[in-house]
C-alpha cells in the first residue's frame, strides 16, 4: 500500500495537505506499514507505472525529516535535565 492509497482510505485527500499535515500523516503511515528509513532508501527514487510516474523525496530530505521528527520528540519530552535548589528542612518545620 502506498502512502496516497493509505491516505484516501483515511479520507485524506493527498494534494490538499500541507507540509506539516503530511509530514505527520507520513510518521502515522509508517508506524502502520513498518517502512522504516532504511527500506525506503533502499527502494527505488522514481518509479512509472502505465504512464504515471510517482518521485520519492531524496534522501537528503529523508534524513531531514527524520532528525527534525527526533528534535520535535525530543523537545515534547516534560522533563529533561531539572535543576532545583533544595534547602534542608529541620525538626521544628522551619
Amino acid at each position: 500500500m502506498t502512502f496516497d492509497e493509505w491516505l484516501t482510505a483515511r479520507g485524506f485527500v493527498p494534494g490538499e495537505l500541507t507540509d506539516l499535515q503530511r509530514l505527520t500523516l507520513q510518521e502515522a503511515f509508517e508506524a502502520d506499514t513498518g517502512e522504516t528509513l532504511a527500506e525506503r532508501m533502499n527502494g527505488p527514487q522514481t518509479v512509472t507505472i502505465d504512464g504515471v510516474s510517482v518521485t520519492e523525496r531524496s534522501v537528503a530530505d529523508l534524513i531531514a525529516a527524520e532528525q527534525h521528527n527526533a528534535a520535535q520528540t525530543a523537545a515534547a519530552a516534560p522533563y529533561g535535565m531539572r535543576l532545583a535548589r533544595m534547602r534542608p528542612g529541620s525538626a521544628r518545620g522551619e
